[in-house]
């Protein structure tokens, strides 16, 4: 008997890389390990202008993976939008999170949406898109609680939180309490790091703020740390390795 063939579906958004990318890549290699053949398809996603969000979610949704080279695909397990678009009569999701610049963001600092009439527009789509697309699924599990509360918030469907283990579980520990805040992930508006070297400046004590991960928001932050005057207190690492990770996090 041949092995299960299962496809993953991830957004990429080209030249970034964070938990989202860890978490597809964790899933492949463990499903591979308990005897799957598994394969990791991933479309480019953009949004500017708006119209492409749609032709994202179209994208997925033309896509034939109930087969390949001729032999059946047995099931997809999507992530995050607009990938849980695709048709396949055994679609699993494990969400990761819908737009949620249409939803919960909406009208806020941190969605790219506005109140024009043509965003509104866009907005009512994805709206209709997802309720129509995650209703396929035989099973909707959430990486989170807030996640899935989202979901049956705006869309009334069902899911289940399914938290995974962190890409390192086991390796972390404690050696010494050291004189500095770790943070590590993707240097987005919406994860409001600024937050945090904000309130460096408020601080009693000579704590230093090692912040690793790249993103978009790089160069505005470190634009932020020089006028702040805080260049001798908070770092921007980059991109750190897994070792390098272990020892921030035993150290901190």
């Amino acid at each position: 008997m041949r092995p299960k063939r299962i496809a993953i579906c991830a957004t990429q958004v080209p030249f970034v890389r964070g938990g989202a990318e860890i978490h597809v890549e964790s899933l492949q290699r463990e499903l591979i390990q308990r005897g799957f053949e598994t394969e990791l398809i991933r479309l480019p996603f953009k949004w500017h202008p708006h119209s492409e969000i749609i032709k994202g979610a179209l994208a997925w949704r033309l896509l034939d993976l109930t087969e390949s080279d001729g032999q059946k695909i047995d099931m997809v397990i999507a992530t995050k939008f607009p990938s849980y678009t695709v048709k396949h009569p055994h679609k699993v999701v494990w969400l990761i999170h819908q737009f949620r610049q249409a939803y919960e963001l909406y009208g806020t600092p941190y969605s790219n949406l506005t109140n024009t009439p043509e965003d509104r527009r866009i907005r009512d789509m994805i709206h209709s898109a997802d309720a129509r697309t995650l209703g396929e699924a035989r099973r909707i599990f959430t990486i989170a609680q807030n996640t899935t509360n989202r979901l049956a918030r705006y869309n009334q469907l069902h899911g289940e939180a399914l938290y995974h283990p962190p890409k390192l579980d086991g390796l972390y520990h404690n050696e010494q309490y050291g004189n500095y805040i770790f943070s590590i992930g993707r240097l987005d508006k919406m994860k409001r790091v600024a937050l945090l070297i904000e309130a460096m400046q408020h601080t009693r004590t000579g704590v230093r703020c090692l912040i690793a991960g790249s993103g978009r928001e790089r160069e505005p932050l470190q634009k932020m740390i020089e006028k702040m005057v805080l260049g001798h207190r908070v770092t921007l690492l980059g991109y750190v390795d897994d070792k390098r990770q272990v020892e921030l996090y035993a150290n901190c």
